[in-house]
């Protein structure tokens, strides 16, 4: 017998669910983006069990059609590039039309969507993969996507999975991130019920960071900004006074896209290295927006990490920067205590 065999494709799309779906705030963070690259101004996030029995994503956005629905559960559609060279210049937070895929294949998938000026939505159900069934419904305008028993059908993924307050404690930090780098959305966000965040749509970020962060950061927060032709850095940073005992204070967005970067995190602890207590953790929430052609976010499937084209620049502009706006704000604080 032959040792390489080709994999049915039960197998290879279960395998493929892994690249993105490894716990319920991969879910969480790929519907949010499809909520919100359907231009909505309200989500809802419920979650029963951490995720595990149940999340349900509700918006108000743009909708689909029968059509839509078929093709949307299946691998490797999308509607946000048409050809290859597309996914270079991404103005959507995402692209990768597998991710509705890889969900259905690994739990009990419903979505409900109806487009605004149609009299009906439809509703479609697949369970693992397969369609079950589409029908007509009534509906309001948007998409409620609910994902039922996640990983049923591969029980190997469920034992990794961690105790369901780790787990929860994942899918706040990624509502967090979008309802900061989104204020101009209303979030609202059920665990079990219960009503655990939420906010009201504005234009004022200090005022949506004060729905997500503690008030005595909020208070000393130092905001700082940067432009040079079409780069722009802005962000807030805090006195070494109110470092943290961990990292989630460390918050970075690259065309308002939530992502890990260790050039990013590595300017702070570079900027706050001599002050820096130990087991303590500097505070940074940055925004960068940069031409789409100047940053890869395809780096890893779940568009997490990002790879700038000039990391070097990137670097040593945001080091600067911020060194100088903490050496501004302790050489004012010298003379009001001299004063």
């Amino acid at each position: 017998m032959n040792k390489i065999k080709v994999l049915p494709p039960e197998v290879y799309m279960r395998i493929a669910a892994g690249e993105v779906v490894e716990r319920p705030s991969n879910v969480v963070k790929e519907l949010i983006e499809n909520s919100i690259d359907a231009l909505s101004t309200e989500i809802t996030i419920e979650i029963v069990s951490s995720g595990r029995k149940l999340i349900r994503i509700t918006d108000n956005g743009s909708g689909m059609t029968k059509e839509d629905l078929l093709l949307a559960v299946k691998p490797h559609t999308t509607s946000k590039i048409e050809k290859f060279e597309d996914i270079y210049n991404l103005s959507t937070l995402g692209f990768r039309g597998e991710a509705l895929a890889s969900i259905a294949n690994v739990s009990k998938l419903t979505i409900v969507s109806k487009i605004g000026q149609e009299p009906v939505g439809h509703q479609i159900v697949v369970h693992g993969g397969e369609v079950i069934s589409i029908k007509e419904c009534s509906s309001n305008k948007g998409t409620t996507v609910e994902v039922k028993d996640l990983f049923y059908n591969t029980p190997a993924r469920l034992k990794f999975l961690k105790s369901g307050y780790t787990e929860k404690i994942h899918v706040v930090r990624i509502i967090e991130e979008y309802a900061i780098v989104y204020p101009d959305i209303s979030f609202k966000f059920y665990s079990d019920n219960d009503l655990v965040f939420s906010t009201e749509a504005t234009s004022n970020l200090i005022h949506r960071l004060k729905d997500v962060i503690k008030k005595d950061v909020i208070n000393n927060l130092i905001y700082f900004e940067h432009k040079q032709d079409k780069f722009f850095v802005y962000g807030f940073i805090t006195p070494i006074e109110f470092s943290q005992v961990n990292k989630s204070l460390q918050m970075f967005y690259v065309n308002k896209r939530p992502v890990t970067s260790r050039i990013l995190s590595q300017v702070l602890y570079d900027v706050y290295r001599d002050a820096l207590p130990t087991g303590r953790h500097p505070v940074g929430i940055i925004f960068i927006n940069l031409p789409y052609e100047f940053v890869d976010v395809n780096v890893h499937p779940t568009k997490r990490v990002v790879k700038f084209k000039d990391e070097d620049y990137i670097y040593e502009t945001l080091k600067s920067l911020i060194k100088k706006v903490i050496k501004d704000y302790y050489t004012k604080q010298q003379r009001t205590d001299t004063d």
